[in-house]
């Protein structure tokens, strides 16, 4: 639970391939809060808390419900070898809140499609 105002960064996470595929399960929330997740990524070596992936690919928060957001090599800086969220809430007042669980990221590779091989009626040769 995050009350207004508050901003917090999860743990580290390892990139596990190209792009990232993230669930966000809002669970309850107060009226007139509102709650934006992004995304910070950062070389095993580098110093800090990152740098956003990209400021205009994020989730943004203002209902209960799922939401769903990908990322990926073609994203902003992309992703390097650690990626984290940062949640940070605003629009409530010090008594507003959100009640959330973020879904066990999908991790996936970047295909490159071919269009040779591929016979007209669709069906691989």
């Amino acid at each position: 639970m995050l009350r207004n105002g508050q901003t917090v960064l999860s743990p580290w996470i390892d990139r596990r391939s190209d792009n990232l595929r993230s669930v966000i399960d809002v669970i309850a929330l107060s009226s007139a809060q509102e709650m934006v997740v992004g995304l910070y990524t950062k070389d095993l070596t580098d110093p800090g808390d990152g740098i956003a992936v990209d400021s205009n690919t994020r989730l943004e928060i203002t209902s209960s419900g799922l939401r769903l957001q990908e990322w990926g090599s073609t994203t902003g800086v992309g992703l390097k070898e650690l990626v984290r969220y940062r949640f940070a809430t605003a629009g409530g007042t010090d008594s507003t809140f959100i009640v959330f669980r973020m879904l066990p990221p999908v991790w996936f590779d970047t295909i490159q499609s071919r269009s040779s091989g591929i016979p007209s009626g669709g069906a691989p040769i």
